[in-house]
């Protein structure tokens, strides 16, 4: 109910703001009132009242003020009577919006981790070798490794060891140079120092340098796979990647059991706030999409 009194003061608001100067002054007194009214009832709708700090707090981000302005030129535009240019800058707000949507990056998210199982439900494996693909360490301000967003796939992993889920965990991946940095880091060194942390130590660690996305990452697992004799392999990487991870491997030759941490498939509540789009609205419909162009692509 919340999102009622929302569109409707876009609603309101683009027929009596958008209309030529002198209807909208005639309009001025049953505007005012009716926004108000709007306002009121959008204040009232929503589920806490922490809530209208959240909204007025994300208006006023860039992402949020750059929404504003986008509505602002709608009907400036519309004023002047260019509609055809207020339709053009209407297709490209409703674009932004849903580009920066938590929704939509939630419910993108939640199809490509569908069916892919968390540690808690994966019954005691007996595998050979547990890979964690790479991704979730960075470097720290003192140069050591430090985790990321995608940071929760070690933690999975080093669970899984101390589970006795296999006897060694395969940490791989090498950065591209220039890509984040001018040049190249190890990140299964990095992925190394952070489980040593965690407690997974010894001969149990196992790093494979060198490759540089998920592709080269799985052909080097399926060869060195091949020359140690490994057939029961589990992997462990964010669950929204883990089709294009499972669709790579069995390209190989392998059939391996996923283990899926880094869940992000959840979709907010309808509210006033989802409405406004964020900046890491953005950044979860980016890197979803990214998994739906690689299916796309074969890669």
């Amino acid at each position: 109910m919340s999102l009622v009194p929302f569109f409707a003061i876009f609603a309101f608001g683009t027929w009596w703001l958008g209309a030529a100067p002198e209807v909208a002054r005639k309009r001025l007194i049953p505007g005012i009132s009716l926004t108000l009214a709007l306002l009121a009832g959008t204040v009232f709708a929503l589920p806490h009242p922490a809530m209208i700090d959240k909204l007025l707090i994300r208006l006023a981000m860039p992402v949020g003020l750059i929404w504003l302005i986008l509505y602002g030129l709608i009907l400036t535009d519309l004023r002047g009577g260019r509609r055809r240019r207020a339709a053009l800058i209407a297709a490209v707000w409703l674009l932004f919006t849903a580009a920066g949507s938590p929704w939509l990056g939630g419910a993108l998210f939640a199809r490509l981790e569908r069916g892919v199982p968390p540690l808690s439900a994966i019954d005691h494996e007996s595998l050979h070798v547990i890979m964690v693909l790479g991704g979730g360490t960075e470097p720290g301000p003192d140069g050591r490794a430090q985790l990321t967003a995608n940071g929760d796939r070690l933690r999975v992993a080093a669970v899984a060891i101390a589970r006795g889920m296999a006897p060694t965990l395969l940490a791989s991946g090498t950065s591209i140079a220039g890509l984040d940095q001018a040049g190249t880091r190890d990140l299964g060194a990095e992925a190394q120092t952070l489980l040593h942390d965690m407690g997974v130590t010894g001969d149990v660690l196992l790093t494979l340098p060198g490759p540089h996305n998920t592709a080269t990452e799985i052909a080097a697992l399926a060869e060195r796979a091949r020359a140690e004799g490994w057939t029961r392999i589990g992997i462990v990487t964010s669950a929204w990647h883990m089709p294009r991870a499972l669709r790579l491997a069995r390209g190989h030759g392998l059939d391996p059991v996923p283990i899926g941490a880094d869940f992000r498939g959840r979709v907010p509540p309808p509210s006033a706030v989802g409405l406004v789009p964020t900046g890491s609205g953005h950044y979860r419909v980016q890197v979803a999409l990214k998994e739906y162009l690689a299916r796309l692509v074969g890669r």
